[in-house]
């Protein structure tokens, strides 16, 4: 069976064709991988190749309660960690990166702040039954501000 067989993924030598999809854990208490974390990829380092939860790239970027990030000198210790771990286990690993932009709350911002998005509509979510609009505010960028002036229209 072709599964079982190993893989080569553009210079990435897999020892099978299996890969672990990301799963959002929720369970970094303080935003930051831990022995848990460790425990838990390196378990499963026999796939493939293992892609991990949801990562934060900044705080504003975050979107649930309890997902690890990796903005902070702690964080990128801690999955330094995570990564030694899979690696000592045999296993790859890949990082999913990402910032949520206006589905994130204001109660996971400082302060409160509106989530930061590419632009200021809101989004609509379905909550309890009920639908309702969070706001948000744009970031501008470098490349915003080009697009707007009328630049770059893709």
């Amino acid at each position: 069976m072709q599964l079982f067989n190993s893989y080569d993924l553009a210079g990435l030598d897999m020892p099978n064709r299996i890969v672990m999809a990301p799963m959002t854990r929720s369970r970094a208490a303080n935003g930051v991988a831990d022995v848990l974390t460790e425990r838990y990829y390196s378990q499963r380092a026999s796939a493939g190749l293992i892609i991990t939860e949801g990562i934060a790239v900044s705080q504003q970027g975050t979107g649930y309660l309890f997902t690890p990030g990796l903005y902070t000198d702690d964080q990128g210790q801690a999955w330094r960690r995570v990564t030694e771990a899979v690696h000592a286990a045999g296993g790859r690993i890949f990082a999913q990166l990402w910032h949520v932009g206006r589905h994130s709350h204001v109660s996971l911002q400082q302060a409160g702040a509106a989530p930061v998005a590419p632009c200021a509509r809101r989004a609509d979510l379905c909550l309890g039954g009920a639908r309702r609009a969070r706001p948000c505010r744009h970031q501008r960028t470098a490349r915003a501000r080009y697009r707007g002036s009328g630049g770059d229209r893709r």
